[in-house]
């Protein structure tokens, strides 16, 4: 990890919100099929739940400052069993990096470019972030700051006119139309899903000052990121009903197609498009930056352009050979439904034994 400089508090916190915004933007139709009108009620609780793990990421970091996870883990564990979990842990990024992809790429042909290959979308993306992911974590978490701000304000710019003639009470209420076991799923579904930030968080915690201000930047991007994602979703699902929110893709483009105000104010879904543009560039700068970090720790080295290069490309090639919107769609679900949150589990009690064994090499003192 390149420690030339701290992240400030806001980069911690738009950084850790930015970070929880990623496949769920597209896949949330799958557990509001589910669940139904009380989707937006258990984003809000399973966004909510990966603060516990956050903290946990911040307490190891704390015992090595300046280090990521990995640096923790091979502190008390070694190099074997270090490499081991970089590795699944560049594949899963891997493989999290291809379904959002895929899935843009797909909304962008559908609807914008119906003759540009697929390809190009992706290249195009693939190309701009790397040049971001080059410059460090301190300069694009800059970006990130801007990015993060314009697709909050953005996205329900386009959807706050809606209240005034498309949004309808009826649509949302009665709220827990639901059993307790498919709202228990919605809750884990988006507790995995929005546990993309934790896979992030474990090398931003090498970035950060371990200070109660950094901590609480860290709780107040996650925070404020389910409590927009869970509006947005009430919103939308007010604006359509719950059963067309869960039967189309790419949501928000055709709720905001719907909106129409008089005869001037129509055509929303340019703004709801640039939403999902910002998003799908912070999110892939964030993705080749942690692969190229992952490559990294893993052969020992403190930069290459090379390795940068060639996290890039995996990712790009991944995404072009799958080349599907829907499996896209369905390998987030499951990623989200039964891999990244497990993942992080282990990853954690793995760097907590590690911390442990450090400490008892030093006499009961973390160094």
């Amino acid at each position: 990890m390149d420690n030339e400089g701290k992240i400030t508090h806001g980069q911690a916190a738009f950084l850790s919100y930015a970070s929880a915004a990623g496949n769920i933007v597209f896949t949330f139709t799958f557990a509001t099929s589910i669940i139904g009108r009380a989707f937006w009620v258990a984003v809000l609780i399973g966004a909510l739940m990966n603060i516990p793990f956050a903290l946990w990421i911040l307490y190891l970091g704390k015992s090595q400052q300046g280090g990521t996870i990995f640096d923790i883990l091979e502190t008390g564990l070694g190099k074997v069993v270090c490499k081991i979990i970089i590795v699944m842990y560049l594949l899963l990024n891997i493989a999290i990096a291809v379904c959002m992809l895929n899935m843009f790429s797909g909304m962008i042909k559908l609807y914008f470019l119906q003759f540009t290959p697929t390809f190009a979308i992706m290249l195009f993306i693939v190309l701009i972030c790397t040049i971001f992911a080059n410059s460090g974590i301190q300069n694009f978490a800059r970006l990130v700051e801007i990015l993060g701000l314009l697709f909050t304000v953005n996205y329900f710019f386009g959807f706050f006119l809606s209240f005034f003639k498309t949004f309808k009470m009826e649509y949302v209420v009665p709220v827990f139309d639901t059993s307790s076991i498919q709202f228990a799923k919605g809750i884990m579904i988006s507790a995995g899903t929005c546990g993309e930030s934790l896979m992030f968080l474990m090398l931003m915690v090498g970035s950060i000052s371990h200070t109660k201000k950094h901590y609480w930047s860290v709780i107040k991007g996650l925070v404020s990121w389910s409590l927009v994602l869970a509006f947005a979703i009430l919103i939308m699902e007010g604006d359509i009903g719950q059963e067309l929110l869960s039967a189309i893709a790419q949501a928000g483009v055709p709720v905001a197609r719907v909106i129409q105000i008089g005869d001037f104010v129509r055509g929303l879904e340019i703004l709801v498009l640039l939403t999902y543009q910002y998003i799908i560039i912070e999110k892939t700068i964030m993705y080749i930056y942690s692969s190229y970090e992952s490559l990294k720790k893993l052969f020992h080295v403190k930069k290459s352009i090379w390795l940068l290069i060639l996290s890039a490309l995996s990712i790009f090639a991944a995404s072009v050979f799958v080349n599907s919107y829907n499996t896209g769609y369905f390998f987030s679900v499951f990623l989200g439904s039964y891999v990244i949150l497990p993942f992080v589990t282990l990853v954690l009690m793995l760097a907590s034994f590690s911390v442990m064994i450090k400490k008892k090499k030093n006499g009961g003192q973390l160094k």
